[in-house]
């Protein structure tokens, strides 16, 4: 049969797409297992280190969380994949969320021969953390004195990325100062200085199986024209990329309602909250298409 590998977006993400930061158990992840089974898909989900139930356990040493830990878990996921007699090595396929979609690539890069036969990036980010963090802080940015401000923090992790940092005070704000302090605890290291700058575009033309890149149009997280388009750009002619902008799907590929009174992160999870339909239908006619199932 043929089986899917469903790997969670950064930030503490768990197996079901539950983030400690984000209210609510009704996570995209589960759901999005569910939806594969009904349509005949083995699926696989895990807790990366440091999160989920046996997160105090399996957390890394401040200092020792890096980036190359989560392609390792990803091929352990596959290796696992196919040594079960019930799966078709022929027919894996990867669905990465957001941040999971950077580590996907990233295998991509560094595997000789891809043992993948497809890989779907859902919300994918086309930006650098480094870019996602100043646009944030940007949109945030209630007075025209905040503009430098925002320049200080760019060149404080700038300065600690090269371990140049200067002694003293760095002239941040109180929140900007949390931030960046936030960025650069140990138990975060070297992992935010190894993927500030990385461009997840640039990791693309390394994917040699087909590639679906879903991004939603109610999503509020990304911009989906202008990263959309970054992605197409990143794609090299002989490649399979295709490309779909569900309209009501929102950053974690749940239907938005118009008439919602509450919407944004506290919302994500929310009882009842079911994922968007023409996301799943796009999914499984993708995974299909390439199965033959």
């Amino acid at each position: 049969m043929p089986a899917v590998l469903l790997i969670a977006d950064g930030g503490g993400a768990d197996r079901d797409w539950l983030s400690p930061s984000i209210p609510g158990i009704n996570g995209s992840g589960r759901l999005m297992a569910s939806v594969l089974v009904d349509a005949g898909y083995i699926t696989l989900r895990y807790d990366r280190r440091g999160t989920g139930r046996a997160s105090a356990t399996t957390a890394p040493a401040d200092g020792e969380n890096h980036l190359d830990d989560s392609v390792a878990e990803i091929s352990s996921a596959i290796g696992f994949l196919r040594s079960r007699p019930e799966v078709d090595r022929t027919r894996i396929y990867v669905v990465a969320h957001d941040e999971g979609a950077l580590h996907s690539l990233r295998r991509e890069q560094q595997t000789r021969d891809s043992d993948i036969a497809g890989i779907a990036l859902l919300a994918p980010s086309a930006l650098t953390l480094r870019q996602q963090v100043i646009r944030r802080l940007g949109e945030l940015a209630e007075a025209p004195e905040d503009e430098p401000l925002i320049g200080a923090f760019d060149a404080a992790m700038a300065f600690f990325i090269a371990d140049a940092l200067p002694e003293g005070d760095l002239g941040l704000s109180p929140s900007l100062q949390g931030l960046f302090e936030n960025l650069t605890h140990p138990s975060k290291l070297p992992y935010n200085t190894e993927i500030w700058n990385l461009d997840p575009v640039s990791l693309l033309p390394f994917a040699g199986s087909p590639v679906l890149v879903l991004m939603g149009q109610s999503d509020s997280e990304l911009d989906w024209e202008l990263e959309g388009s970054m992605w197409k750009a990143g794609s090299i002619d002989e490649q399979d990329v295709r490309f779909v902008y569900p309209a009501n799907a929102d950053h974690v590929l749940k239907e938005t309602d118009s008439e919602a009174t509450e919407t944004g992160l506290s919302t994500y999870n929310a009882f009842g909250r079911m994922l968007d339909q023409e996301t799943v239908d796009t999914l499984v006619f993708w995974l299909d298409e390439l199965s033959g199932w």
